[in-house]
């Protein structure tokens, strides 16, 4: 026996000894005999990542951070943001500038007030717009207070096409009065949308929730902006604020398109991303919306960072192939993504692109092999190809492009086999 096991069996022994066996029955002195050692320090996830803009309303103009699209009548007053309209037209839109949303986590908060109810006080949807130039108009999902009609006192969950308002669902009616102060959000998380309005006067809540279902043409939302749907009557809106529902520094944060939203998946938990979640306790995070391009990725940059991930799981570039974008423009934005994230202290692994039925993706895999460290290349590539370039009919969902349950499984094994 070694100096080292004589000296903790003699402890053993005159522990045993003079104290008896009532000792052994003490967990916290037995331990105490033995140096303990300190309970390591997190370093990731250490602070909600909150707001990353709000506005109270409290000057005397709209400023420029408002773009006003059609007759939107907007006036600051009483430190509130007031909107009348006397009529209905869809189109009317007045939304944020500059930031741009692809997160799959986040909460849109303001309150309001109507300033009269009556036939023509339809109220204000607020939520998001579509600013994705390739498609997804049929996306500007947005919570409602209905202020006259059958739908009085109701929270409801709309999707603007850029021409027209349908609903989408609605919660149950509270007892609203003119001049009643509500608070109200509306949250994404993952492939659920929930829209809650609370009134002060009375503690009334209605709520109401939808999943974004591809077979029900509820489909998850492209890259946004924060924007208001005047739809009539006389509303004062404050207090508004966009969070990303996360906390920071993020271990893991994925850039991607439809296939990392995703997309063609049966549920949220089917998604690759959920399968690399299972193996981390820290949060996958996920900024992909369907049609993003390198372009896009850039442009998404400062929520990206907002993160302050550990590692960035980098799959793009799809797209602009599919889109015909020209070959120095594609090369020229990863290049310039992946500069400004290792600039930021982001460890970039290069994901290749999941072979496509219609799009020969190979020019942006042989790019990414010539330009990046096989280390940091993940091969999403090759155990989905047949062919020279096409998927494999086991892993099609059934449109050439997007990965089936089984495809996004083996995506997720492939990734998370492959982090640090």
């Amino acid at each position: 026996m070694n100096e080292s096991r004589c000296v903790i069996a003699g402890l053993i022994f005159a522990a045993w000894s003079g104290l008896g066996a009532g000792f052994f029955s003490n967990p916290g002195r037995v331990a105490s005999i033995w140096p303990t050692k300190p309970l390591p320090v997190p370093i990731w996830e250490t602070s909600d990542i909150g707001p990353v803009f709000q506005d109270d309303f409290s000057r005397d103009v709209l400023g420029t951070n408002w773009i006003i699209v059609g007759d939107v009548n907007a006036a600051m007053t009483g430190n509130e943001l007031q909107l009348v309209q006397t009529n209905t037209v869809y189109s009317r839109q007045m939304y944020y500038w500059p930031w741009l949303i692809s997160s799959d986590a986040w909460t849109i908060r303001w309150t309001q007030r109507f300033g009269a109810l009556d036939g023509a006080s339809k109220g204000v949807g607020v939520g998001i717009a579509n600013f994705q130039a390739q498609g997804g108009d049929d996306r500007g999902y947005n919570g409602l207070v209905c202020g006259a009609g059958t739908n009085l006192g109701k929270m409801q969950l709309q999707e603007s096409n850029g021409t027209n308002q349908i609903p989408v669902d609605s919660g149950p009616a509270m007892s609203l009065s003119a001049g009643d102060v509500v608070d109200c959000w509306l949250t994404r998380s993952a492939w659920t949308m929930t829209a809650t309005a609370s009134n002060r006067a009375n503690a009334q809540v209605s709520s109401v929730a939808i999943e974004f279902s591809d077979a029900a043409n509820l489909i998850a939302p492209t890259i946004s902006r924060v924007c208001f749907y005047p739809l009539g009557g006389t509303v004062y809106l404050d207090d508004l604020s966009f969070s990303i529902n996360h906390r920071k520094p993020a271990r893991f944060i994925v850039i991607g398109a439809s296939i990392s939203d995703g997309y063609n998946a049966s549920t949220a938990a089917r998604r690759y991303i959920s399968v690399v979640q299972s193996n981390f306790n820290e949060t996958v995070c996920n900024d992909s919306s369907s049609y993003n391009t390198t372009s896009n990725a850039v442009s998404i940059l400062p929520e990206i960072l907002a993160h302050e991930p550990g590692t960035a799981i980098v799959k793009i570039g799809s797209n602009d192939l599919t889109f015909g974008y020209p070959t120095n423009q594609w090369q020229s934005q990863y290049s310039n993504l992946v500069a400004q994230l290792e600039a930021a202290g982001v460890k970039v692994k290069h994901c290749f692109p999941t072979p496509h039925n219609n799009t020969d993706e190979r020019p942006l895999k042989t790019w990414i092999s010539a330009h990046y460290a096989s280390s940091n290349i993940i091969d999403t590539w090759t155990p989905l190809l047949s062919g020279s370039f096409g998927l494999k009919a086991a892993y099609d969902s059934g449109d050439g492009v997007h990965p089936n349950d089984a495809g996004h499984l083996l995506l997720g094994q492939i990734i998370r086999t492959n982090l640090p």
